[in-house]
């Protein structure tokens, strides 16, 4: 029987690790900060970002929230950010922004730019 689920990385054993391969289309960055998630009602909820691309970020939220629901973001690259949930696995949610400004775009790109040594490197041990 053969697996059709779309998996997003696939591991490798090396020598005594183990190595994904990453799939993704943007690189991700470990990126911890405080923000907090508003539902369209205006409902708030506390979070911690876990870290950061140029497309979304993942953050571990304090509510339930449902694949598909728009939410904005902040502080996001200084400002708030309109951003879809694409995936949740427990409380940890990933969220795929949408309709940002170039310059909230830009704000994002260079957050990551600093964030560069913190890269996701998907080795474990």
């Amino acid at each position: 029987m053969s697996d059709t689920r779309n998996l997003s990385e696939r591991y490798v054993a090396t020598a005594g690790t183990i190595e994904r391969e990453e799939r993704r289309r943007n690189p991700r960055f470990l990126f911890s900060a405080s923000m907090t998630v508003r539902l369209k009602d205006g409902i708030a909820m506390p979070g911690i970002s876990v870290d950061l691309s140029t497309k979304g970020l993942s953050a571990m939220v304090s509510g339930v929230l449902s694949e598909g629901d728009t939410v904005v973001l902040e502080p996001v690259a200084g400002g708030a950010a309109c951003a879809r949930v694409r995936h949740k696995l427990g409380r940890l949610y990933g969220f795929e922004f949408v309709g940002l400004s170039a310059e909230q775009e830009a704000g994002i790109l260079d957050a990551c730019e600093k964030s560069k040594g913190n890269r996701r490197t998907g080795k474990r041990r």
